[in-house]
């Protein structure tokens, strides 16, 4: 009895194995280039770790600015679409380990306000959104950097990395280390073929050669999708995770510009000058502060 259940225990790990997709050929980290792309990528998870530093991550996102975070819509809100509450999340920045803390590198902020666009709520188009953070991002630090909007349509066949700690395979854990995947924009005819519902907003990406399965998991939704230092898409639906022949989803930012600009412009518009007498006050007591430093 003891080898007939030994017999089966191998006869389910060779399954298994035999059965399981990885989502990468191969790990796709590139050393300093993937940390060099690492600097735009933020992991949003619950403001709470379940046991360790890290295991409450749950999507990505890039950094556009010191206080600006993009994602996808489906990492601020529910299924049924209702908004989650901006103080159960959590913004970290500079750790290219999900698991590991760093002081003085690993920054973290929790959300003060989050945006999505009233097409995406409606019509389940434009499947993007923005966090402002509570705390700004540091414009000095080695492993924090912020993304350009792109200034063009994106153009088809061209290839872009996408950075997240997804799961590694379907089903799989998720990525301790970041890692670099790279994809090609489809062109929209194909993309239609493959997704009933694919509409405006929506782009697809993938392999050209169909030979291995290149996409993003779960856990990588949100991520952005860039080439250099600027972004041209957010993983919208990572449908192709698990498949060498079916792309994945993103949206396409360059559509949604206008609601981006909008959208942070309107929210500095919100924002009261510090009086005259107030600044005065700081000034007086940061001197006094100094003078008794």
């Amino acid at each position: 009895m003891k080898y007939l259940n030994l017999a089966i225990f191998l006869m389910m790990v060779i399954y298994s194995e035999a059965h399981r997709v990885k989502r990468l050929s191969t790990p796709e980290f590139y050393g300093q280039e993937t940390f060099e792309l690492a600097k735009y990528v933020v992991s949003i998870r619950s403001r709470t770790p379940v046991k360790y530093f890290g295991d409450n991550h749950y999507c990505g996102g890039g950094l556009l600015s010191s206080y600006w975070v993009i994602t996808a819509a489906h990492c601020v809100m529910a299924q049924t679409k209702i908004m989650y509450k901006a103080r159960w999340l959590l913004v970290v920045a500079g750790s290219p380990h999900r698991l590991r803390y760093v002081v003085g590198k690993t920054v973290c902020s929790p959300v003060s306000h989050m945006y999505v666009p009233k097409n995406f709520t409606m019509h389940n188009t434009f499947n993007m959104a923005l966090m402002k953070l509570q705390e700004r991002m540091p414009l000095d630090h080695p492993r924090i950097g912020f993304l350009h909007l792109p200034h063009q349509a994106p153009k088809i066949g061209i290839c872009h990395s996408v950075l997240g700690w997804g799961r590694m395979y379907a089903g799989g854990p998720l990525s301790v280390q970041i890692y670099q995947l790279e994809v090609c924009l489809l062109d929209n005819k194909v993309c239609k073929k493959h997704f009933r519902h694919y509409s405006e907003g929506m782009m697809c990406a993938g392999k050209y050669n169909w030979t291995v399965d290149a996409d993003p998991c779960s856990g990588d939704i949100g991520s952005p999708l860039v080439i250099g230092k600027v972004i041209v898409g957010i993983v919208a639906y990572p449908i192709g995770c698990g498949s060498t022949t079916i792309p994945s989803v993103y949206t396409d930012v360059f559509s949604g510009i206008k609601w981006i600009k909008s959208t942070v412009y309107a929210f500095a518009s919100t924002i009261k000058p510090i009086p005259l007498i107030m600044l005065l006050v700081i000034s007086i007591t940061q001197f006094t502060l100094n003078d008794w430093a």
